[in-house]
């Protein structure tokens, strides 16, 4: 049976799609390898994205979703610039004492700040057991498994309703997203406030942004589908608003309880001619790409080590050309990446205390002031922005 037969949009039940791209068999991102000889896991990674509405969704007839009970990764050092504007919308709305649920808490960063300013009653839903003992660590309340209808019921059970759910980059990681927000609708309150925070899928497509295309994110909204989802299952939608963050930008909807009214959903012909045309335009950036980096002074060096860094390498076809990856995480430092062929990560203080000219490329996209820093010490370095490139 073909995708297409198989198809359905989960934002707007459209059962048409198309190829947003096709990277083929590439390693897994995030895996950090202990010698240069391990083998790392792959995947066919194909993105698809539907003729209606322009969800884009990862094509999962190939792939096994991500176990997110084994995660020890911790989000603490992501929290936006804007996570204060989200904390006022909650204090102009909500008493100190209302019960708040956060699905996919990871290690508490953001009910740390619900915390700090008053907020009491706080629930941290959370699947990987080690960011959930973390959550125990800091006095949260704390409900260690998926989310999902049957939780739910738990937890009214449990707790009571919400006056509040926040679900923040979580959403795109979820299987069935519709679901998630019927069950949300389970723990509600009939006035509960519900936010949602997700990254933008129109600034890859508007920008050609291969890199932020990332394995384990099963969808990507834009505002607009984002918003019609919501809508469709009666979400009664105060605001949709979009918030740059590094690279990218960030959806932020905010929902002041439900409703019964129909949404009209008229799509938009840029949506779809963004994502109709992106696979092309990846394809010249990488042609050209590959052409400088040829061209450019050996040895080449990659600034980053994290996924957007080894998604870029592998998809834009320079994997093989570079050298090292600099990252100054302790938990990288010394171990390897594949791209495809295995890469050794070395810390910025390492890499400045060698005596090697070559090329340098500025890829910790959005971490201007580490880059900045890094090249003020480099000399007789080329400093090659890729994206400029295109």
């Amino acid at each position: 049976m073909s995708l297409e037969n198989k198809f359905s949009c989960p934002v707007c039940s459209n059962n048409s799609c198309d190829t947003l791209i096709d990277f083929g068999y590439v390693p897994r991102s995030g895996i950090f390898l202990s010698h240069p000889e391990e083998k790392s896991p792959s995947t066919k990674l194909k993105f698809d994205f539907c003729t209606n509405c322009a969800l884009i969704s990862l094509n999962t007839d190939n792939f096994v979703t991500s176990d997110y009970t084994e995660v020890s990764r911790t989000t603490s050092h992501q929290l936006p610039n804007y996570a204060s504007e989200i904390v006022n919308y909650l204090n102009y709305k909500l008493n100190k004492r209302d019960f708040i649920i956060e699905i996919g808490a990871n290690d508490g960063a953001f009910l740390d700040i619900l915390k700090g300013n008053g907020f009491v009653n706080l629930l941290g839903i959370e699947p990987s057991a080690d960011c959930s003992k973390i959550l125990i660590s800091k006095d949260h309340k704390v409900e260690n498994s998926y989310f999902n209808s049957a939780r739910a019921e738990n937890i009214m059970w449990k707790y009571g309703k919400a006056d509040a759910v926040i679900c923040r980059h979580t959403l795109e990681h979820i299987p069935h997203p519709r679901d998630l927000l019927i069950s949300i609708k389970k723990i509600a309150k009939e006035n509960c406030l519900t936010f949602i925070e997700t990254p933008n899928s129109q600034e890859i497509t508007e920008k050609n942004l291969g890199h932020e295309l990332w394995d384990e994110h099963l969808y990507y909204f834009s505002k607009r589908n984002l918003e019609l989802l919501a809508k469709n299952l009666n979400f009664n939608v105060d605001k949709v608003l979009v918030y740059p963050h590094l690279m990218t930008s960030n959806i932020l909807l905010f929902s002041d309880g439900f409703n019964k009214g129909n949404y009209y959903f008229e799509k938009t012909s840029r949506d779809i001619l963004d994502c109709k045309n992106f696979s092309l335009r990846w394809k010249i950036f990488c042609d050209r790409l590959n052409l400088e980096i040829e061209k450019s002074p050996k040895p080449i060096f990659g600034i980053g080590a994290s996924h957007p860094q080894s998604n870029f390498f592998i998809f834009s076809g320079i994997g093989n050309y570079i050298e090292c990856l600099i990252d100054d995480d302790i938990n990288k430092i010394g171990k390897y990446s594949p791209l495809p062929k295995t890469v050794r990560i070395i810390s910025s203080k390492e890499y400045l205390e060698r005596d090697k000219p070559g090329t340098l490329l500025l890829t910790a996209f959005g971490y201007n002031n580490w880059m900045k820093k890094i090249c003020d010490g480099s000399s007789g370095v080329k400093i090659l922005n890729p994206y400029e490139i295109y």
